[in-house]
């Protein structure tokens, strides 16, 4: 038996309702799913932005090198890791041929860095040879790697460098030449020249705009926005040459 219109519009709107509110209680798992990583980077291949080598800056274990490698099956991953504790599964990773890694902190010079651990793995960053805390590892810069290794663009630079993106960038200007994707983990707070709207004219004084965002998060201190992550691609793209909403 057919459901009767009526019927049928009130079962549309019962569960619209419950998804709705679904979302308002979990606003944090919503953006997330709505705004993942996976999804930006299918928007962005769909544009036909050709990625032959992913440059995976504070790479961790690597999982999101493997995510990339989803959108982009065919991309050789290379990952930045600084922190030790990361080695062991890094190694088992770049059993497949098609992974590379190495140990060391990404910074302006190639040599010797100074890096902030952090209780968590996930966390710490490059800093200053002037910061107590900072403790000394081997540095190596974007265009050392590439040119070392014989990486080919075009390149997907990605940074999860938690505040010395512009060291790292000083170490990237060859390589930003052929790079048609980057994906930066921007901030809302601390210092002005390290907060989003200064990174991402950073970027596009580089040749770089953001054609897409992901995975926003909020702090739990306040539930203030803490960060996000913007997609960027080269400025002489298409999408630019048209300003209009429709």
């Amino acid at each position: 038996m057919d459901i009767p219109k009526t019927a049928a519009e009130r079962l549309i709107w019962s569960f619209s309702e419950s998804v709705k509110e679904t979302i308002e209680s979990n606003p944090d798992k919503a953006a997330k799913l709505a705004l993942s990583h996976r999804n930006a980077l299918a928007r962005v291949k769909a544009r036909k932005v050709d990625v032959t080598t992913v440059i995976d800056l504070g790479a961790a274990r690597g999982e999101w090198s493997k995510m990339v490698r989803t959108v982009w099956p065919q991309a050789h991953c290379h990952l930045v890791e600084a922190n030790h504790y990361w080695e062991r599964e890094l190694h088992k990773l770049s059993a497949d041929p098609t992974y590379s890694y190495v140990i060391a902190a990404a910074g302006p010079t190639k040599g010797e860095g100074h890096f902030q651990f952090s209780e968590d793995p996930f966390g710490g960053a490059g800093t200053t040879a002037g910061d107590e805390k900072g403790v000394r590892v081997p540095q190596v810069t974007v265009d050392s790697e590439c040119q070392e290794r014989g990486l080919k663009g075009p390149f997907l630079l990605k940074f999860d460098t938690h505040g010395f993106e512009r060291e790292i960038i000083k170490g990237a200007t060859e390589t930003l030449k052929s790079t048609s994707l980057i994906v930066i983990e921007a901030y809302n707070f601390g210092p002005r020249e390290k907060r989003f709207p200064a990174m991402l004219e950073l970027l596009e004084d580089l040749g770089f705009r953001c054609i897409d965002i992901g995975e926003p998060l909020f702090r739990q201190y306040d539930r203030s926005f803490w960060q996000m992550d913007f997609f960027l691609v080269p400025t002489d793209r298409p999408e630019f040459k048209y300003d209009s909403y429709k």
